[in-house]
């Protein structure tokens, strides 16, 4: 949300302005990753994962619907967090700059402000640290509980303010249920095990086919682990590790909750190409000495992800195959438009926030989505269409009766349900007349207006346009 205010800030509520904005902010991530590269190998190899790194970020299917997400967001704070790390690579015997542990703490804090699962960089870390600490074939690089403790300072300081400011805006109990109780829901709410597996297969092949040369590269690294130590110095064998590490750990949060959806996968982009950039520098090296066919299939690799991820964007966009173009929308929004004024605040039921933004209203409530306050993600995975108030957990409760109080206090000019919808099928049986607290404020305070494609308006008694 900060990351988006400030774009609107800066350039007003444009999402072009949000993406061009992700774009340099991505581009920063590639500046940091040639860096990080650079410091144990040739600018051939750097350049190459820079160059992989802004090519395959920008060329994978989901990107597309998910632009500007919390994934491709928290990619830039995490590499920079894994270069001050490696930052002190000259360093030699002994411990590094103190700074540089603190800063590379504080940057994976940021990377998991942006997104819990970025939180995994923290075992990676650690693991790290205890694996070269303790073994014996880094002797010339060891890492002191000063260094732990500096890291550590680094993740814990940002999080510290956070906390603070929920505690100066009192609202320390949302923090908690937001952030630690809804994420444990999330997660807890799950498909079947065979669909679990079945998406798990075809996500992790289809995104080793969208990334096919980086993942080749990668895969002849990890295949070959007592290649690691040859040819190589400490420097590059540790930053090897590293990657190996935060490659397969990564999988993890791409495997939480058994969704695999697609741009879960993004994570995994920096060990990637990290790993692809060092198995395949040499050979960019050496390119001109290699057979033309060789040549010809290396740069294949790279241009066909680019040229099918456009042919597939396009078409895509022509059918309206994703959510961002199709037409209702508009519809929608002006519908929204023409029964308020720009100065009043609506609410919208169901999970489409995006009724705010090409509406351009702001919302009345700080859930500018539903799925919050009922269980939303239980009844998806098991296809469920019944629903009974008394389904609702505690904190479910007390977050159904924060939005209740929410609406009472800005009484927005407009209520949007999306329940009614079958354009919004999946939020079908959260249907308003059965959450009594939200229903008694709609029959006390609003009258139904007009429905627009499924969708019931309710207009606030008072207003007269």
């Amino acid at each position: 949300y900060l990351f988006y205010g400030l774009s609107f800030l800066l350039f007003g509520a444009s999402l072009k302005m949000v993406h061009v904005l992700t774009a340099l902010w991505i581009y920063l991530g590639a500046v940091f990753l040639v860096r990080l590269v650079s410091l144990t190998l040739s600018q051939t190899h750097a350049a190459f994962a820079g160059f992989l790194f802004i090519i395959f970020t920008s060329s994978f299917v989901d990107t597309e619907i998910f632009a500007s997400n919390c994934e491709i967001l928290m990619l830039t704070p995490l590499i920079m967090g894994v270069y001050f790390l490696f930052a002190d690579q000259q360093a030699g015997e002994g411990g590094g700059v103190w700074a540089n542990y603190f800063l590379a703490g504080l940057f994976t804090a940021g990377g998991f402000l942006f997104k819990h699962q970025g939180g995994i960089n923290l075992v990676v870390l650690f693991l790290y640290f205890i694996i070269v600490r303790f073994s014996g074939r880094f002797n010339s690089k060891k890492y002191y509980w000063s260094d732990y403790v500096a890291l550590l300072s680094g993740f814990i300081f940002p999080l510290l303010v956070v906390v603070a400011i929920y505690l100066k805006l009192g609202r320390i109990r949302e923090l908690y249920e937001w952030n630690i109780l809804f994420n444990f829901s999330y997660v807890g709410s799950r498909g079947s095990i065979e669909s679990v597996l079945s998406m798990a297969l075809l996500k992790t092949i289809g995104f080793g086919l969208a990334t096919l040369l980086p993942s080749v590269l990668a895969l002849s690294l990890l295949l070959h682990p007592s290649q690691w130590f040859k040819k190589q110095d400490q420097a590059t064998t540790r930053l090897i590790l590293f990657s190996v590490l935060w490659l397969l750990l990564s999988f993890i949060p791409v495997a939480m909750g058994g969704r695999f959806y697609g741009h879960y996968y993004i994570q995994l982009y920096p060990p990637l190409i990290l790993l692809a950039a060092i198995a395949g520098g040499d050979f960019i090296l050496r390119f001109a000495r290699y057979p033309y066919k060789y040549r010809i299939l290396f740069v294949l690799g790279i241009v066909t992800p680019m040229i099918l991820f456009q042919v597939v964007a396009i078409c895509r966009r022509q059918m309206q195959a994703f959510d961002g173009v199709k037409n209702y929308h508009q519809e929608i929004a002006q519908m929204i438009k023409t029964h308020s004024s720009d100065k009043d605040s609506i609410f919208v039921w169901g999970n489409y926030a995006q009724a705010y933004y090409f509406s351009q209203r702001l919302p009345a409530s700080r859930f500018v989505i539903g799925e919050y306050v009922v269980p939303y993600w239980n009844k998806f995975f098991k296809h469920e269409t019944g629903f009974d108030f008394n389904e609702l957990t505690t904190t479910e409760n007390a977050e159904l009766n924060l939005l209740a109080a929410d609406l009472n206090l800005s009484r927005p000019a407009l209520i949007i349900d999306t329940s009614t919808s079958g354009l919004f099928s999946h939020f079908g049986p959260f249907q308003l007349n059965r959450l009594p607290p939200l229903w008694a404020l709609i029959e006390q305070n609003y009258h139904p207006i007009i429905n627009v494609l499924g969708l019931t308006f309710y207009k606030r008694n008072e207003i007269q346009i």
